[in-house]
């Protein structure tokens, strides 16, 4: 199918654009591509994009034309796309996403405090459960100790 093909070489080209910038990125960057205050998204990008190469080895391998269900990253190709639009920083783009960043920036930083809600909450229930079971070991185990013997003889 020509079409397909069409589409199959695009896809080819972006993955080679993609492969260059990340090469001259890591030439001219250095040591500070890894270290550096843009590390999570480069290691970030670096993941992508040779996920994005063993995708377009291993379907060029596959006769059937089926990726294995590991392969699958639709959601790395969604967030990289996420990535270049924040590289671009188009101006439409930011007002259109604020709000979406301010939720985003403030339930991450409630992360912390929810963890330690959380490990407080658990740390109650344990302490509680083993009360409860301390207490009620020590009813059973006094409440057969102190009854008399039951008489049946008549």
């Amino acid at each position: 199918d020509c079409r397909h093909d069409g589409l199959l070489w695009s896809v080819y080209g972006c993955c080679f654009f993609f492969v260059s910038e990340l090469a001259l990125r890591v030439h001219i960057e250095r040591r500070q591509f890894v270290f550096g205050s843009e590390a999570f998204w480069n290691i970030f990008d670096t993941l992508a994009i040779a996920l994005s190469v063993v995708h377009l080895t291993a379907g060029r391998g596959n006769s059937s034309g089926q990726l294995p269900w590991l392969l699958n990253y639709s959601v790395a190709r969604f967030l990289r796309a996420v990535r270049l639009l924040q590289w671009l920083q188009l101006p439409w783009l930011d007002r259109m996403t604020r709000s979406a960043r301010v939720i985003t920036t403030t339930t991450i930083r409630s992360l912390p405090a929810l963890f330690w809600a959380l490990a407080l909450l658990a740390s109650i229930i344990y302490t509680f459960s083993a009360f409860l079971v301390m207490g009620l070991s020590q009813q059973l185990s006094g409440s057969s100790s102190l009854q008399a013997p039951i008489d049946l003889s008549v």
